[in-house]
C-alpha cells in the first residue's frame, strides 16, 4: 500500500544472512534470498544493485489495487524484468 510503513523484524542470524545477500548483490549485481516467515509460507527476496543513473521512473510501482493505480503495462518495467540471472 502506498504511503505505508515497512517493517523488518529478524533475529541476528537472519539479519546476517540479509547482510551477506546484500554484499553478494553489491559484488555480483543481483542475488536471491529464501525467506520463511512465521506462517510457514516461504518466498524469495530478490536483490538488485543498479547503476546510479537507473531510470526509476520506468519501474512499475508495486501497488496491487488496480482501482487506484493502473500501470501502463506497455511502458512500465516490472521489477522482475530488471534481473538478468533470475529470469522470472
Amino acid at each position: 500500500m502506498w504511503h505505508s510503513n515497512a517493517y523488518l523484524i529478524a533475529n541476528r542470524t537472519a539479519l546476517l544472512e540479509l547482510k551477506e545477500a546484500i554484499d553478494v548483490a553489491l559484488k555480483h549485481e543481483e542475488t536471491r534470498l529464501g525467506l520463511m516467515p512465521s506462517d510457514g509460507e516461504g518466498y524469495d527476496l530478490f536483490i538488485k544493485c543498479v547503476d546510479d543513473d537507473f531510470e526509476w521512473e520506468e519501474l512499475e510501482m508495486p501497488y496491487h489495487d488496480r482501482e487506484c493505480y493502473m500501470p501502463d503495462e506497455s511502458e512500465a518495467l516490472p521489477p522482475n524484468k530488471t534481473f538478468e540471472k533470475y529470469k522470472l
